[in-house]
């Protein structure tokens, strides 16, 4: 569960996050339980194109009113969104 693991991976979901070396076997005897289904739903959910891009749009429109407001757009916050 290190550097951007937990943003791709959904516990339980389409795959397990691990702390070390023993939750890692433990996860790999549960794999069965992943449902292939919820799995494929979560990462259209996620990862989809047409969701990528819509999102991406939305940040891009809201750097662009902080600029035309006069103030810099907050881009910190916005990259947490995503």
């Amino acid at each position: 569960s290190r550097g951007s693991v937990s943003e791709v991976v959904r516990d339980g979901v389409s795959g397990f996050l691990v702390d070390d070396i023993e939750a890692a076997v433990r996860a790999v005897a549960q794999l069965a339980m992943l449902s292939r289904k919820r799995c494929r739903s979560y990462f259209e959910e996620r990862f989809a194109v047409a969701r990528m891009a819509t999102d991406y749009l939305a940040v891009y429109r809201e750097l662009m009113a902080g600029k035309e407001q006069g103030r810099p757009g907050q881009v910190a916050d916005l990259d947490a969104r995503l």
